[in-house]
């Protein structure tokens, strides 16, 4: 599952630390967000193109990332779609909000989340 933005910067970083596991996962994830700025990217999804600012994206053929979380809850790996996730600015506070969405598979129902289905997907920052 590619992404962009905030949970590629958690991997890169995660990647590169001598912690593993959970416990390095999570200081990874602390040590970013606390400096992270969302970005502007444009996509071209099956010929259509959006601009977007965005905390971060993911492109999902399957449900979850992994360890149950669940970026896209109706994605298949069956259907030939891709489903692009995008996860828009938000406040700080929603955060806890926002992992809690993740793991009881709601995420697609944050108002902060947008998902738009695809073959052809294609993206760039600005």
């Amino acid at each position: 599952m590619p992404g962009l933005g905030f949970d590629a910067t958690v991997s890169d970083r995660f990647a590169n630390d001598t912690i593993r596991g959970p416990i390095g996962y999570l200081r990874s994830v602390v040590n970013v967000i606390s400096k992270y700025k969302p970005s502007k990217y444009i996509l071209t999804i099956d010929g259509k193109t959006y601009e977007r600012e965005a905390f971060m994206i993911s492109v999902a053929n399957s449900p979850q990332y992994g360890n149950n979380a669940y970026i896209a809850p109706n994605a298949s790996v069956s259907d030939g779609i891709l489903d692009v996730c995008i996860v828009h600015k938000f406040p700080l506070y929603i955060l806890p909000m926002m992992v809690f969405r993740l793991f009881n598979r709601s995420a697609d129902q944050s108002e902060y989340v947008e998902i738009i289905p695809g073959k052809e997907i294609q993206y760039s920052a600005s």
